[in-house]
């Protein structure tokens, strides 16, 4: 024993390797003895769901309409959800919606979108975007005397409501002749909707409507146009703004730099989201 220190001393230049490995060691064991729980919510464990090419025979339009449908992050066919209309524009439905290919669910990455939405807090709810035939959204707009806002009204809303569980709240949004059909709806239907959000809505041949509409029961309303858009002017917009105010119809009007682009219309998106999530609560 002489010669042999009393008690082991690690050596100063050894001392902080030896201190790392206990650190290790000791939290290897804290991991193995009491594991953590994963704290990620639910509604980020699962994914949306874009159904494309789905179908409803009208008897109103005497054809089959094409839809496509978002059903947000953790739907449950046990629960009900609101309801967000968006319209789409004039002749989209046969670039996009023909080949299953939704211009609010491509173009303006909708599914994205309304993903991160409702991750950050949004409300849930479902989205969906009838084929519009060009037919603006209402009965006998041409020759073809379409009776397409009977079907919308009548047929469609109340199929996705019940075919989604649909739970009596709903919303309707849209781009150009979807803007439109928006507010040709929220007024000719006040009751219905809890909102209405016109994207560089045709908003002309409207003021009819707005006279005769039942003023108390409007929903709130957005009209957001481009200053450089060549289709529908920014006068159409701001002069149905105008008629809107002498109605005494309250109403909220963007307007900012754009045309009648995709670009415009998916900045449009998340304000869309955020503006009915809120009108459903």
């Amino acid at each position: 024993m002489t010669g042999q220190p009393s008690s082991f001393t690690i050596p100063m230049k050894n001392s902080k390797l030896y201190l790392l490995l206990a650190c290790v060691v000791l939290l290897g064991g804290c991991g193995k003895d009491d594991p953590k729980e994963d704290d990620t919510p639910d509604i980020m464990k699962s994914s949306a769901k874009v159904y494309k090419d789905r179908s409803i025979y009208s008897d109103a339009m005497n054809m089959s309409i094409s839809y496509s449908i978002w059903l947000p992050p953790s739907y449950d066919e046990n629960k009900t959800y609101p309801v967000l209309y968006l319209l789409h524009g004039y002749e989209f439905f046969e670039t996009q919606i023909a080949n299953a290919h939704n211009g609010w669910f491509t173009q303006a990455s909708l599914n994205s979108n309304a993903t991160k939405y409702v991750w950050g807090g949004g409300e849930l709810f479902i989205i969906v975007t009838p084929n519009g035939q060009n037919s603006f959204y209402m009965d006998d707009y041409d020759d073809r005397h379409l009776k397409y806002g009977t079907f919308f009204e009548d047929e469609f809303i109340p199929f996705i409501e019940k075919e989604y569980h649909g739970n009596g709240k709903r919303a309707i949004a849209g781009l150009s002749m979807g803007g439109f059909g928006t507010l040709y709806h929220c007024l000719t239907h006040p009751e219905k909707f809890t909102y209405a959000y016109a994207c560089s809505p045709a908003a002309w041949g409207l003021e009819g409507v707005v006279k005769s509409c039942d003023k108390s029961k409007v929903p709130g309303i957005t009209l957001e146009t481009g200053t450089e858009d060549m289709t529908v002017s920014l006068s159409t917009v701001t002069s149905f703004s105008d008629v809107l105010k002498e109605n005494g119809i309250d109403h909220e009007l963007i307007t900012r730099s754009g045309g009648h682009t995709w670009q415009f219309w998916e900045a449009c998106l998340p304000k869309i989201l955020k503006k009915v999530g809120e009108s459903f609560k």
